[in-house]
């Protein structure tokens, strides 16, 4: 894996930031505006608007592949050249996913705390309403187990996300996945001795068994990422990009994927492998690209909006359930009726923009302050593995 070129890193920077903000508005439409078959009046006019608002799964999937891309990617090529070292490999993971996390955990549960006490009749509360965002009352999901399993990447495993934080479902795949790749390569090396080798056989196996048939699976959507990174760098006609584009995009917005529904875990499996190879094939050929193809304008804003997608996704859910209790009832998305939904939203993202000054700003100084405590000695900026770099460079 090379470290994307400016570009290449502008069309990531884009991708990462749009795929955040459609889990955003996924969620905001859902628990502000009325479902699409309780539209009153233009409802045709507001297909494409529900249609858009409905992606937000799929962009988890898009997650799933570029952090199977940059992660996975590097521990890949540090593996080859022997430079893998597991030490390093954790203080880059754990400060990367806990400068965030543990703000985000105890802010959530400080939302959902205030939402309960103040809030307790209201449905998104009491457990009468899920709004196709929830799963239940967020006041019995705030125990300290459940906190703790949610920092130590236990939920959907042992317990359930913390309060009405649904989106920490796909930390503990993240989480796992970083774990086990890892595991994977040592029990895959030619190099190693064969007692080794199936220890991190068994390792390996042992981690699947435990995370569950639903995050094992997934870590096929995963590799998908790792390939795209271990495929040679290959100049790409701008007709390939194009038609992959449109694939993609079709894919996006076919009927399976705006209404997110699955029987079983096999048929939703097939559908999000489908569309992981869609988009691995697009960020491939993005990724040979060399010369300016993106406006300055729409650069910097993608790069502004990827520094800010980890604590966007983390932590805007108990937000905006607090903002909609607020409120009271979902409304008609029209007209008037759109102002105070909206204002909730920009209010909402200052919040998780706040997060992002206070705590995520500061992971390289959170790094540094892991590698003295173990080490005593600070990697120059040049010696920082290529996940690093790359991260850096998506914000």
């Amino acid at each position: 894996m090379e470290v994307p070129s400016q570009n290449s890193s502008a069309w990531l920077d884009l991708i990462r930031g749009a795929a955040a903000l459609l889990v955003f508005i996924s969620h905001w439409r859902n628990l502000f505006f009325v479902d699409y078959a309780a539209i009153d009046r233009y409802q045709p006019l507001l297909l494409p608007a529900y249609a858009l608002t409905s992606l937000g799964h799929s962009a988890v999937t898009i997650f799933f592949v570029l952090s199977g891309f940059l992660v996975g990617g590097s521990c890949l090529q540090q593996f080859r050249s022997t430079r893998f070292s597991w030490k390093s490999y954790a203080i880059a993971r754990s400060s990367r996913l806990y400068t965030v996390l543990i703000p985000a955990l105890c802010l959530g549960a400080a939302l959902d705390f205030l939402g309960s006490a103040y809030f307790a009749q209201h449905g998104l509360y009491s457990g009468v309403e899920t709004r196709n965002v929830i799963a239940g009352p967020p006041a019995l999901n705030l125990s300290l187990g459940v906190f703790a399993g949610n920092a130590t990447f236990l939920q959907t495993i042992a317990v359930p996300t913390l309060g009405s934080n649904s989106p920490l479902w796909s930390l503990a795949n993240e989480g796992w996945y970083y774990v086990l790749f890892p595991i994977c390569l040592f029990a895959m090396s030619r190099s190693g001795d064969l007692a080794k080798r199936i220890v991190f056989s068994v390792a390996s196996v042992g981690i699947l068994v435990f995370v569950g048939k639903q995050i094992a699976a997934y870590y096929a959507v995963w590799l998908i990422g790792v390939g795209v990174a271990a495929l040679p760098k290959r100049c790409m006609p701008k007709w390939a990009t194009a038609l992959c584009l449109v694939a993609f995009v079709t894919f996006l917005f076919s009927k399976r994927a705006i209404t997110t529904k699955s029987t079983t875990l096999t048929a939703a499996l097939a559908f999000d492998v489908a569309l992981g190879l869609i988009f691995a094939a697009f960020l491939y050929c993005v990724l040979q690209f060399s010369a300016p193809t993106l406006p300055s304008v729409i650069a910097k804003l993608g790069r502004a909006s990827s520094r800010t997608s980890y604590s966007l996704y983390l932590s805007h859910l108990p937000f905006l359930v607090l903002l909609a209790a607020l409120l009271g009832e979902r409304t008609q998305p029209y007209g008037s009726h759109l102002i105070l939904p909206f204002v909730c939203a920009i209010v909402c993202l200052a919040y998780c923009a706040a997060i992002y000054f206070m705590f995520e700003r500061h992971t390289d100084s959170v790094r540094r302050l892991l590698q003295n405590a173990t080490c005593g000695t600070v990697q120059n900026r040049h010696d920082l593995p290529i996940a690093q770099t790359a991260e850096r460079r998506l914000g």
